[in-house]
């Protein structure tokens, strides 16, 4: 089984430091040249967390590997808690103060929360048929 991330074990540290360099570079120019930018410490600082970031994740995809694939998929993850509480908490927020655009609001999170659970739960499924 090959997947997008087999040239980038073949090279890993060009692929680390290439991830690094583009958070850095893309997220300090976005920060510095945006809206209320001009500050170019706080740029610098955002683009190096922003690499530093990309890099790790990075690291982790090729150190998972395709094994990974093999792994069955948990419906509830932190995530997809997160957006349907989220969803709920404004729905309900919205509905008890009469705020009706803050109500519906929360049915985009709550819609997404509850369509990843169910599309992990399909995956896992169709997994396990193979």
């Amino acid at each position: 089984m090959t997947d997008s991330w087999d040239n980038a074990r073949r090279h890993p540290a060009l692929t680390v430091v290439g991830l690094f360099v583009a958070g850095l570079i893309g997220v300090a120019l976005i920060s510095y040249l945006g809206p209320g930018g001009g500050e170019l410490y706080a740029s610098l600082v955002t683009g190096l967390g922003c690499g530093l970031l990309l890099a790790l994740l990075g690291w982790r995809a090729m150190r998972d590997g395709v094994d990974a694939a093999t792994h069955p998929l948990h419906p509830l993850t932190v995530f997809n808690l997160l957006m349907a509480a989220a969803g709920v908490v404004l729905l309900a927020w919205g509905t008890i103060t009469f705020n009706w655009p803050l109500a519906l609001s929360g049915l985009p999170l709550l819609g997404l929360g509850i369509a990843l659970m169910v599309t992990r739960r399909l995956v896992n499924r169709g997994n396990s048929t193979n």
